[in-house]
């Protein structure tokens, strides 16, 4: 219904990729920021919306649907690295044995139960990894399984289905085991947060610094180096008897 649309409005094959993964782009996140209750799906809404609109009549180009599963592949894994970068190793050195070892455990046995799936189940091999990637919400992982079947079409298409079908039941059986460990351990969220604030607050430390350096005399602050270093605020100066706040141009 949705291609004849577009296709009436006589558009260019481009024109109707792109109208069409902006559509499912706009939709996914919307339904992202619905809450049920104290939850919402996020941007895995915009894997809902795709399979909603695929089943509507959507269809977009091959070519241009690998090129933005490996764009968007890159784009995750970069905005991931960024906003876990600078807290990365000091994290390690506090929990990282014991979140690895947690986070091998929980790989070994969804591929524990993909094998068996698979020998047991007689799964495709595409399915198996398709449901496996998707149970477990890793997109990457998909994206990986597709590079080593490059040269079975058949099997890239079913990994595809199996990972939208296994995804939203990854999605809600994540949410479900959340809200289930919060009511049985009595997990109160408020002051978790405010217990991890206060555990990872860096102390501050207030130091009177007498100048007593020459060349600075006449220069501005903001051109002194390491004046605007993160980790150290200068607030106040005093000069001849006057406190003043400190700006770049002081």
């Amino acid at each position: 219904m949705i291609l004849d649309l577009l296709s009436s409005l006589n558009l260019s094959s481009n024109a109707i990729n792109l109208i069409g993964l902006a559509l499912t782009m706009v939709l996914g996140l919307t339904i992202g920021r619905l809450q049920f209750g104290k939850v919402s799906i996020g941007v895995a809404g915009v894997l809902f919306s795709g399979i909603f609109l695929a089943q509507m009549g959507l269809k977009i180009t091959p070519a241009v649907l690998e090129f933005v599963r490996d764009f968007g592949l890159i784009l995750f894994v970069y905005t991931v690295g960024v906003q876990v970068g600078p807290r990365f190793l000091e994290n390690l050195k506090h929990n990282g044995l014991k979140l690895n070892l947690l986070a091998m455990a929980i790989i070994g046995l969804s591929i524990t139960l993909a094998v068996i799936a698979y020998h047991v189940g007689r799964l495709p091999m595409g399915a198996t990894v398709g449901v496996l990637a998707g149970a477990v919400t890793n997109t990457p992982s998909l994206g990986a399984a597709q590079e080593v079947l490059q040269y079975n079409v058949q099997a890239i298409n079913l990994s595809t289905i199996a990972y939208a079908v296994a995804y939203p039941m990854g999605i809600m059986g994540n949410i479900f085991a959340m809200l289930i460990l919060k009511a049985v351990k009595k997990i109160d969220i408020p002051r978790e947060q405010r217990a991890y604030a206060h555990e990872n607050a860096s102390p501050i430390i207030g130091m009177n610094i007498v100048i007593e350096n020459k060349n600075l005399i006449g220069r501005e602050l903001g051109k002194i180096p390491d004046f605007n270093r993160g980790d150290i605020v200068f607030s106040r100066i005093l000069h001849n008897k006057h406190v003043a706040l400190v700006h770049n141009n002081t």
